[in-house]
């Protein structure tokens, strides 16, 4: 895996959610190893940090997983599937779930990483 830091922008989303959400997600990440933590513009329009492990696997499709601050002034579990689908873009999928509903839910959009 690539080390250093890395600028992305993420168009996402929101399916099964009810109500307006940021789509625009820029993101600054510091990977080192299997590891990476950084700042982003999260579905709330908040600033965001995270920490994470990424696992990736030889199809082009990745898998990130951790914790992200800020939704609400609340740390949630972030699962983040990735499938490259060209040098510097992604498709990704990220399951939630609405508490209020009590209902699957999920975010999918496409990354651009440079």
């Amino acid at each position: 895996m690539a080390e250093g830091l890395i600028l992305s922008l993420a168009l996402t989303s929101h399916l099964g959610w009810d109500g307006n959400f940021n789509d625009v997600h820029p993101t600054l990440t510091y990977k080192y190893n299997d590891y990476a933590v950084g700042i982003f513009r999260n579905s709330l329009n908040h600033t965001s940090a995270f920490i994470s492990k990424i696992k990736t696997f030889n199809d082009g499709v990745s898998v990130q997983y951790g914790l992200a601050g800020n939704y609400n002034n609340k740390t949630i579990p972030m699962l983040i599937v990735r499938k490259s689908v060209a040098e510097h873009a992604n498709l990704m999928f990220m399951p939630s779930f609405d508490p209020v509903k009590n209902k699957p839910t999920a975010v999918i959009g496409v990354e651009f990483q440079y």
